[in-house]
């Protein structure tokens, strides 16, 4: 019988496992030091700039390759019709740990949960004070820290910004983002 695979981040985390907390690759010990957005994380992500009038948020999915994380999916928090919105950062377990499931099996296990994405409800690029009390959210509830960043997207002068920001020492700070077509 083949030994199944070992559980991913999202797995431990959606399903509530965290005594069973998977061994992170060696690469995910060193600190990040830049975010790199790929082609399919970028298009959901103008997707969701495109639904105006509340907040929308979800998880980022990718693998890290030395001290850069590579985005490479950019999923919603849950069904698009929920109703009454979820307040941010509550997700529908049920609809991520499909998610996470159909990733798995397309990149061979590659990709993991590798942070949270958040939307302004008018889809403009966020000031700074707005950021950083996203972050704070975020990472009061597990979601962004040192290995985990929290990406921003909005329209800033009519073209897509994407920031990036993680805590390092428990501050946020801001890393450099590179968003491939």
């Amino acid at each position: 019988m083949p030994t199944p695979p070992p559980l991913t981040r999202a797995h431990v985390r959606l399903l509530g496992l965290a005594q069973a907390a998977p061994t992170p690759p060696p690469d995910a010990e060193s600190a990040l030091s830049a975010v790199v957005v790929e082609p399919h994380a970028r298009r959901a992500l103008i997707r969701q700039l495109y639904l105006t009038g509340r907040a929308q948020w979800g998880v980022t999915f990718g693998e890290r390759i030395g001290e850069t994380l590579h985005v490479h999916h950019a999923a919603p928090h849950g069904p698009r019709w929920a109703e009454p919105p979820p307040q941010p950062y509550a997700y529908d377990t049920r609809y991520l740990l499909g998610y996470v499931d159909a990733l798995v099996a397309e990149h061979g296990g590659r990709i993991d949960w590798q942070g949270v994405w958040r939307v302004a409800p008018d889809s403009r690029s966020p000031d700074l004070r707005e950021v950083l009390a996203w972050v704070g959210a975020a990472a009061g509830q597990g979601l962004c820290d040192d290995r985990s960043p929290l990406l921003t997207a909005g329209w800033l002068e009519g073209s897509l910004s994407v920031r990036a920001y993680h805590l390092q020492d428990d501050e946020p700070l801001e890393l450099p983002v590179l968003v491939l077509r």
